[in-house]
């Protein structure tokens, strides 16, 4: 499908737009300054600059997990009687998408060349959360991204009849849990949880940047002001 359109670019001083075959699999991007003059880029691929890579993709899971788990909060509210709505995919999607999104950093995976160990993050004042981190980490291993082995997901079928039926009239029932909705107080305490390992895992950004600049001996931030980033996407 050959598209145009604006996406998220995670920067306050980002613009973009993207163009192409979304369905494709080969990625440019020109960085351009405001009067639409491309700049002098070459990309890095030293295991620094990789590792500085991965954590700013990391950085960008978390973002979306809160961003989610936000969202999940102000359709429902914060009070003691949530207002569920009577069409619940919304929340049941923002909660699922949540959960699996923050804990993909924690899960080793072809191309991924950072992968957060529990005690990188979970220290200090974050040493409290690791047990509810274990506790997402568990519904997403085990209900939402996989089939566990105990009652987190789990289908069941039933011969029902009445006493004074035979079987020849019996009905064949299935019956399963497919989601939980938490109470808002859970999904809050999810929210503090992302916010503290996002808190985390952006001082490492910041330190993984810092060395990189020590490795290619720069100097101060150059201030380039307003970027316009061009992303092309076509099949190879």
């Amino acid at each position: 499908m050959d598209s145009k359109g604006r996406f998220h670019i995670d920067g306050p001083n980002l613009e973009g737009a993207i163009t192409g075959d979304l369905a494709g699999s080969q990625i440019s991007v020109v960085f351009k300054d405001t009067n639409d003059v491309a700049l002098d880029q070459a990309p890095l691929e030293s295991p620094a600059a990789r590792r500085l890579a991965g954590l700013d993709m990391i950085c960008t899971d978390l973002k979306l997990s809160l961003r989610g788990f936000q969202r999940y909060l102000e359709i429902v509210g914060v009070d003691d009687e949530p207002t569920l709505p009577a069409d619940s995919v919304v929340i049941e999607a923002l909660w699922t998408s949540s959960i699996v999104t923050y804990c993909k950093p924690f899960v080793s995976a072809e191309g991924r060349t950072v992968v957060l160990k529990f005690n990188q993050v979970f220290k200090g004042d974050l040493l409290g959360k690791l047990e509810e981190h274990n506790k997402l980490m568990k519904l997403r291993n085990e209900h939402m991204a996989h089939c566990g082995a105990v009652g987190l997901q789990q289908h069941l079928v039933f011969l029902l009849k009445r006493p004074d039926q035979d079987q020849a009239g019996a009905t064949i029932q299935t019956w399963g849990i497919n989601a939980r909705l938490p109470h808002p107080r859970w999904v809050k305490s999810s929210l503090e949880l992302v916010t503290g390992v996002l808190d985390r895992v952006q001082a490492m950004r910041k330190d993984a940047e810092n060395g990189l600049r020590k490795e290619l001996n720069l100097g101060a931030q150059a201030d380039l002001g307003k970027l316009i980033i061009e992303v092309n996407v076509n099949k190879p």
